[in-house]
This record gives structure tokens, sequence and C-alpha cells, in this order.
């Protein structure tokens, strides 16, 4: 499992390596069934909010995608051949999973 709260302490974002879902659990409803963020594949490895919370960055079989938490529906912006875990540079501009640095996330 990896696990993250929102900057703001709202959400709570839940991977889990035996699933292609992204658990989304809003933190004023303790106890209440989650939103759920599919994803096309497994493992979901790691999940990571950028640091103004607008972004969600979601790191599946090898790919690292990252939603706008505004429209989680939308199509978000791809990249692939990461792994590993995935954390975002203080100013959000800069995504670092366990093998790339991705830059220019603005």
């Amino acid at each position: 499992f990896d696990m993250e709260f929102s900057p703001d302490g709202a959400e709570l974002a839940v991977a889990s390596r035996a699933s292609a879902d992204v658990l989304l659990f809003a933190t004023a409803d303790y106890g209440k069934a989650p939103d759920v963020l599919a994803m096309p594949a497994t493992p979901v490895l790691s999940v990571g909010y950028s640091p103004d919370g607008t972004r969600l960055a979601v790191l599946y079989a090898s790919t690292l995608a990252v939603h706008d938490r505004a429209d989680l529906s939308a199509t978000p912006d791809t990249v692939a051949d990461a792994s590993g875990n995935v954390r975002w540079a203080a100013d959000g501009r800069g995504i670092a999973t366990c093998t790339t640095l991705y830059w220019g996330w603005v």
C-alpha cells in the first residue's frame, strides 16, 4: 500500500499493488465509501499530491499519470518508463520517481 493526505487534509488517497484503483477518502466523511479513481492497469504503486493540492500523481505499472483534481474524469498527462515511488518538488514544478526526474509540471 501507499497513501498520502492532500495538503489541506481534506482527502486521503490510497493505492494498492493488488488493485487498479486509487481510493479517495474524504476525511470529513469518515466511515463512508471512498470515491474510486480507476487506472488502466495494475499495480498502482504510489500516489502523491502536488504541494498546492491541485494535482494528484499516480504511478501505475510503468506509467506516471498526473491528474487535475478539479476534473479527475479528464485524461491525465502521462509519462512512460517510471517506477517506484512518486514525490513532488516543493514548488510543484518537478516530480521524481525512483528512476527519473520529470521537470516542468506547471
